[in-house]
């Protein structure tokens, strides 16, 4: 929130001032013949850790250094639902199709305006 308030300053549709209300989750031209409500963006991602028996699925990117593995992961795009973005993440990472999953939990991440979603994945 912190950041937002500091890149948010000034009304992106006239340029005046914006002040806070609501406890500082929104942010409102000072121009009152603008008068334009602002909201802190989200930017939803997933990740997901896929078990099957006793192993796990890790992904590796090229820029990883020598090693390095992680869980699968990626935005959400527009329109899609938080099982579209895992279903579709996952087969673009690694080519598998994924049916069996749940939610483990909702994160805000250090990264400002990011949401994260943590699946499991079974087979």
């Amino acid at each position: 929130m912190n950041y937002w308030h500091k890149t948010h300053k000034f009304c992106g549709s006239c340029g005046h001032e914006n002040y806070s209300i609501e406890g500082g989750f929104v942010r409102v031209c000072s121009n009152q013949n603008c008068g334009k409500s602002h909201f802190p963006r989200t930017d939803p991602a997933i990740i997901t850790l896929i078990s099957f028996k006793d192993k796990v699925l890790l992904g590796r990117s090229h820029r990883f250094p020598e090693g390095m593995y992680s869980t699968l992961a990626g935005f959400v795009e527009p329109g899609e639902s938080l099982e579209q973005a895992l279903e579709r993440e996952v087969f673009e990472e690694v080519g598998v199709k994924v049916k069996k999953y749940e939610i483990f939990s909702f994160t805000a991440l250090a990264i400002p305006s990011f949401t994260n979603v943590r699946f499991f994945c079974r087979s």
